[in-house]
């Protein structure tokens, strides 16, 4: 059902994770600081090194961040914030990448997510260089900016700004407008992003 692809239908199949995993925990007795994996089934595919299955379940809690079934949001930010503590940031990239491209509803809170992973990501990490820096361009590209001196960025337009900025204080903007280079993005306009 995770897979399926009629959203309602993977978005059922989510809930139903989450809140097994909180029935557990109550029909067990346990207190939730004493688990060690949230929820059961993100456990589950990552003891079997389902690298796969795990990445495609985070991209779908990351999609329900902004749910409005009562107690989804909070299970997901939950379920979340477990990850990164146990797995750290580098483990949320790829399916917080991939929530970015699926979504048309909340971008800017994605990237607004993906701010806070950049921040903590060590600088010598592989996944800087292989998902990081090539999704400037593509974040640049996908949310249409088209630099106005007088005209206000859109909630979407800040958040990516917001993100390029972040990278930029990781890793130098030099590297950064390397990267948006090869890509093809103006750099006159990564200069203004940057230091602006």
């Amino acid at each position: 059902m995770i897979s399926d692809e009629n959203d309602k239908v993977a978005r059922a199949a989510l809930k139903l994770c989450l809140d097994a995993r909180q029935l557990d925990l109550r029909n067990s007795g346990g207190r939730k600081n004493q688990e060690k994996f949230c929820p059961g089934l993100l456990s589950l595919l990552y003891e079997r090194q389902d690298v796969d299955g795990f990445a495609r379940l985070l991209t779908l809690i990351y999609l329900q961040l902004d749910s409005d079934v009562t107690g989804v949001s909070d299970l997901s930010r939950n379920c979340l914030d477990e990850t990164l503590s146990i797995l750290g940031p580098e483990a949320l990239v790829k399916p917080l990448l991939q929530a970015i491209h699926n979504t048309s509803t909340n971008v800017a809170g994605l990237v607004g997510e993906l701010c806070g992973i950049t921040a903590e990501i060590d600088v010598e990490s592989p996944i800087v260089r292989r998902y990081l820096l090539p999704e400037v361009s593509k974040l640049l590209i996908g949310c249409n900016f088209h630099p106005a001196p007088d005209q206000k960025p859109t909630e979407e337009q800040t958040a990516v700004i917001s993100f390029v900025r972040c990278l930029s204080n990781l890793v130098g903007s030099e590297v950064v407008f390397e990267a948006a280079r090869k890509e093809g993005v103006e750099q006159t306009f990564l200069i203004h992003i940057i230091n602006s």
